[in-house]
């Protein structure tokens, strides 16, 4: 995998994601403003935005695991998944609205806008250094009192 959010850092990753993402609203953007073709325009800009997704909603997926309670992952992730679809499937029907009251460009400009503020939660929520519970377990694992009671109770 060529960017790992636990090698980058979780906000950076989704702030990487967010900025592919904003590229390919742009992209998608470009043939009403300037004058290109459609089609070329709006299948880069499918991939790139596929790539964003796979940014953001992997990274978000680890942040869940990351920061669920011990004991409740499987919990966390089921609730995760639940609002994923029920998102995605009341988008679908905002963006309907959007593009009924003020047309096909418009959606673009109001996604970006909303990554805009997308940038923002991830600031403020993902921004202020913290060490992941998963590390804190790892760290207790590697020490060596455990490791000494490993191999003096480990069976043979």
């Amino acid at each position: 995998m060529l960017f790992r959010s636990d090698r980058l850092g979780r906000a950076r990753s989704m702030l990487l994601g967010i900025a592919v993402a904003v590229i390919a609203l742009l992209i998608a953007l470009a043939p009403a403003v300037v004058p290109v073709p459609p089609f070329p325009a709006f299948t880069v800009a499918a991939a790139l935005y596929a790539t964003a997704q796979s940014l953001v909603m992997a990274t978000i997926s680890a942040l869940t695991m990351e920061r669920a309670p011990a004991g409740r992952l499987g919990s966390a992730m089921a609730t995760y998944s639940l609002g994923y679809q029920f998102a995605t499937g009341l988008s679908s029907l905002l963006w309907g609205a959007v593009i009924t009251a003020s047309g096909f460009v418009a959606v673009f400009w109001v996604a970006l806008a909303l990554q805009g503020v997308t940038v923002l939660l991830v600031l403020a929520f993902l921004g202020r250094r913290r060490r992941p519970r998963s590390e804190e377990h790892t760290s207790e694992l590697q020490s060596l009192a455990y490791l000494v009671c490993r191999l003096l109770l480990e069976k043979k």
